[in-house]
């Protein structure tokens, strides 16, 4: 069975904020308890326009996301714009995303996501919530 992708009638410019993202990846990894990093919404889907924004998911250490919750981030967490580029950046714990029940949506939803950095392949084990590695 074939999964359902978009058809972009303008530009795609998934290259360009693929690249982009790869350029930055280390400021990412600047977040202390970095499990790994993965990438959602349409760029994961294969597209990219005018529009779009970089979704990005870092998953730490229960310690690491509690202490972001009171303190400062090396990042902004959310929207925000990092080099001229439109980023959401979202960060979870990533045991609690291990134990989390998700609804079918975001089982959908993660079914498309890309794992960007997981060194001790941690993200991987999230395969029983629909993660993959494509």
């Amino acid at each position: 069975m074939t999964r359902p992708f978009v058809n972009l009638r303008s530009q795609n410019r998934l290259g360009e904020l693929a690249g982009q993202l790869r350029r930055n990846l280390d400021r990412f990894l600047a977040f202390e308890g970095v499990v790994g990093n993965l990438l959602c919404g349409g760029l994961s889907r294969g597209y990219a326009d005018h529009l779009s924004e970089i979704d990005l998911t870092i998953f730490l250490t229960p310690k690491q996301y509690a202490k972001y919750q009171h303190e400062k981030t090396p990042l902004p967490i959310g929207v925000a714009v990092i080099d001229g580029y439109l980023y959401d950046i979202k960060l979870e714990d990533y045991e609690a995303a291990l134990a989390r029940e998700y609804p079918m949506v975001a089982l959908w939803d993660l079914s498309y996501a890309q794992i960007v950095y997981d060194p001790q392949e941690k993200l991987a084990a999230l395969g029983g919530k629909a993660v993959s590695a494509s």
